[in-house]
């Protein structure tokens, strides 16, 4: 079991190692720019943010309203949400552009010859880029997303405390953004789940392509829709596929239809795949 699980780190380490901009680089700088961008605002906009908020309240005062400026804690988090689930959706691009030349660049640079040389089999080494492009670099990315987003708040959370003269705002929006992991993580992983399919696609294409990889993963699709179109007057397959392409269409469907659309695309994904592992055995001497 020990055993087992040291090679699949290993593999993952692998290809950290092979792709560090790609695994912890690229978010790691563009969240340090966004923490910088937000410290600057604070600083610099702070007088701005005062007269702003006199304004407000001073115009809420003439419309009868009662108002208080210090319940900003939910505003302030949901600034560290976005940070979050954008960096979660940067993940999954980062991850389809990995999965879309994994197999591929091997090919390319030949590589390949020398990786089918170790004690890995063609299953375990296709599952290892599969898993790492479609699950692990995004929550990564996810992840990275919800502590830069949690350094945001408290920034801005300081800025806004020192601006109403309220203490307790930092550790409101704080409070705020911890408590919303759980549910952030949740809706991450139903997105990873719904684009299964097409990140399979994607390995499966860059497995067998013999040049220009993104040109088949979307053309070949393309060709599939129109046929369908001019036979059946309709795409429902290709509809269905170019759904799994848009993480925001998940959201559109009931929760029972949703989970079962879910375990289809993880059925379909896994067909693919076994697909991509078969192909990688018997037709690995196909080299751009």
């Amino acid at each position: 079991m020990n055993t087992a699980l040291n090679k699949w780190a290993y593999m993952a380490r692998r290809e950290r190692w092979e792709h560090p901009t790609l695994s912890y680089k690229l978010p790691l700088g563009f969240g340090g720019l966004l923490i910088v961008l937000s410290l600057i605002a604070v600083l610099i906009g702070n007088e701005l943010l005062i007269d702003q908020a006199g304004n407000w309240e001073t115009q809420i005062e003439l419309n009868g309203v009662d108002a208080d400026l210090s319940s900003l804690g939910a505003p302030i988090a949901n600034a560290g949400s976005a940070v979050t689930m954008g960096f979660g959706l940067l993940g999954l691009l980062v991850g389809w552009a990995y999965v879309l030349s994994a197999l591929y660049q091997e090919r390319k640079d030949r590589s390949i010859l020398f990786w089918l040389s170790l004690p890995l089999s063609n299953t375990e080494t296709v599952l290892a880029k599969w898993l790492y492009g479609w699950i692990l670099l995004p929550m990564t990315y996810f992840l990275i997303g919800w502590v830069a987003g949690g350094i945001i708040v408290l920034i801005s959370s300081i800025g806004a405390a020192a601006m109403v003269s309220d203490m307790a705002l930092i550790a409101e929006a704080m409070a705020i953004h911890g408590a919303g992991l759980a549910s952030h993580t949740g809706t991450m992983m139903v997105q990873v789940a719904w684009i299964a399919p097409f990140f399979a696609w994607s390995l499966l294409v860059s497995q067998w392509a013999l040049r220009t990889p993104l040109l088949w993963v979307l053309g070949v699709p393309l060709v599939a829709t129109l046929i369908e179109n001019l036979l059946f007057d309709a795409a429902w397959l290709t509809d269905w596929f170019w759904s799994r392409a848009n993480v925001s269409a998940e959201m559109k469907s009931s929760e029972s239809v949703q989970y079962a659309q879910l375990g289809l695309g993880l059925i379909v994904a896994a067909l693919i795949i076994g697909g991509t592992i078969w192909s990688r055995r018997h037709c690995f001497d196909r080299l751009p």
